[in-house]
This record gives C-alpha cells, sequence and structure tokens, in this order.
C-alpha cells in the first residue's frame, strides 16, 4: 500500500507533526506539503510518485480534526466515501518512542487489525479502513500466522479498538517475533462511511 499524506491548507504546527508522524509509520507513504495546492494538484502529485491514494488531515480548532481520503487513477479522481474523526490524538513524542527502535525497513507491510471479541461494528469500520488504504483487514488473533511469511521484514498495526469505552486507533510494529506500539495514538469520535455514522 502506498499513500500520499497531506493537510488542508494552513495547517497549525501540531498538524504538521502529525502528518510527519503518519508519515513515519505508513509504509511506503509520501509526505507532501499541502502549500496552495488544489485537489487536482494533489491528485496529479499522487500520479507524479505512483500512487493511488491521498490522505488528508483537516484541522478543528487547531488541532487535527477529521481525515478523509482521496482515490485517484491517471483518468479521474474522487473523494473514497470514508471520514474519521478525531477527538485528540497523541504525538509520538509524547508518546517517548525512539525513532531508532521504531524505524521501517524497505520491506513493511500496512495491515489493519481489531480483536474479534470487539464485535461487528468494529470490523465493519476497520474494512472500510482497509479499503480506503488499499490494504488488508485481519483479526488480532491470525497475527500468529504472519510469523511463517517472509515476504515482509516487519508489519506495520493500524489497530482499530474500543479501551475503557474509548474508540482508538493505535499503531504497532510487529517484527523479529516483537510487538511494539510506536505512535501516533488517535482518540476516534466516529467514523463516517457514504454519510453514515458506522462507529
Amino acid at each position: 500500500m502506498n499513500c500520499l499524506i497531506t493537510t488542508s491548507r494552513e495547517p497549525t504546527r501540531r498538524i504538521r507533526s502529525f502528518i510527519k508522524d503518519l508519515n513515519k509509520v505508513i509504509p511506503g507513504s509520501v509526505r507532501v506539503n499541502r502549500g496552495k495546492k488544489s485537489v487536482e494538484d494533489l491528485a496529479r502529485e499522487c500520479l507524479r510518485y505512483g500512487l493511488s491514494r491521498a490522505l488528508i488531515v483537516f484541522r478543528a480548532k487547531g488541532n487535527p480534526g477529521k481525515i478523509v481520503f482521496l482515490e485517484v487513477t491517471p483518468t479521474h479522481y474522487s473523494y473514497y466515501p470514508l471520514a474519521i474523526y478525531l477527538k485528540g490524538i497523541k504525538l509520538r513524542r509524547e508518546m517517548k518512542v525512539n525513532d531508532v527502535e521504531h524505524s521501517l525497513g524497505e520491506k513493511s507491510r500496512l495491515m489493519v487489525v481489531t480483536y474479534a471479541s470487539q464485535g461487528g461494528k468494529i470490523r465493519k469500520a476497520a474494512e472500510v479502513i482497509a479499503e480506503g488504504l488499499v490494504t488488508e483487514y485481519m483479526q488480532i488473533r491470525d497475527i500468529v500466522n504472519l510469523t511463517n511469511l517472509d515476504l515482509y521484514d516487519e508489519y506495520v498495526f493500524l489497530f482499530l479498538t474500543i479501551v475503557q469505552g474509548k474508540k482508538q486507533i493505535r499503531f504497532y510494529i510487529f517484527g523479529d517475533g516483537k510487538i511494539k506500539e510506536t505512535g501516533p495514538r488517535l482518540n476516534i469520535k466516529e467514523i463516517r462511511f457514504k454519510g453514515e455514522e458506522i462507529l
């Protein structure tokens, strides 16, 4: 999976830090400063880098407030009908993540994962996010099966979960038989697909 990561116009320092964090943990991603670029310009940037998706972070009261996705082909671009509304975020530096210990190799793979026990709604949301990022969805219990695969040096898990009633996205790196949270951490207000709240 490869995507372009950018912001709405006039991002705050915190939003710029957030997309830098996302760029560090999403394999194959390219971070682009928005500047005065239109949506059409972003689509062109995707094509220039050979990418089929753009992830765009919008602000709310100076903080990351919403994530949307742009689908891009050589002849067309449109918004993928997914919006992730944020309550707040925790940056990697605020989690005291060591970049040396949590750096991605060239052969890394992003996957969206959930607990099977957390039900159908969270699974549906995870499947939609995976489709938006053009990657795979799996349940956490199936991670053990990845230890027999040598196609990738490590996996990055975008983990959609509910912790003490709070909807969250957490990022983990899995490699050499070890799994570690790498940040950032996103607190979710709601997830909407085709205009309807799905989580």
